[in-house]
């Protein structure tokens, strides 16, 4: 398997891993005791939905043949990865106690995941401009 198709691949793991943590082992808090949901909750639906769209986005990248449509998706993924980055705590508003479940444990796996894969998005959408620059007619 060639370096590139690692990363390509690594960019499909890393918002996999994302949406599948936040709705299971890294999720927010849970219901209050009437029944309704604290804002964090909120923040973890939205989590989930930007993993699976980067999720979506990294695939998508993988069947593009078109040099400057794999430049869009990757820096789409990028600006969306660093969303993901901001969005607890920054973009949304979470609970008022920073004990939560949300602070301690959902918003670090966020940065940790939302980085590694604006990292990986950065670095592949570097290599696709190269390797653009030099076909281009």
């Amino acid at each position: 398997m060639k370096k590139g198709n690692v990363r390509q691949w690594a960019l499909v793991a890393v918002p996999v891993l994302l949406t599948a943590g936040v709705m299971t082992f890294f999720r927010a808090c849970g219901a209050k005791e009437d029944g309704s949901w604290m804002h964090c909750h909120d923040v973890q639906q939205y989590l989930a939905a930007a993993g699976a769209l980067l999720t979506l986005i990294a695939v998508a990248a993988l069947f593009v043949s078109g040099t400057r449509v794999c430049v869009l998706l990757r820096l789409a993924g990028l600006i969306l990865s660093v969303v993901s980055v901001l969005l607890p705590g920054t973009i949304m508003k979470m609970c008022m106690m920073d004990t939560m479940r949300c602070y301690a444990v959902m918003r670090p796996f966020a940065w940790v995941m939302g980085g590694l894969s604006a990292v990986l998005s950065l670095l592949d959408l570097i290599g696709q401009i190269r390797s653009s620059a030099g076909t281009r007619p």
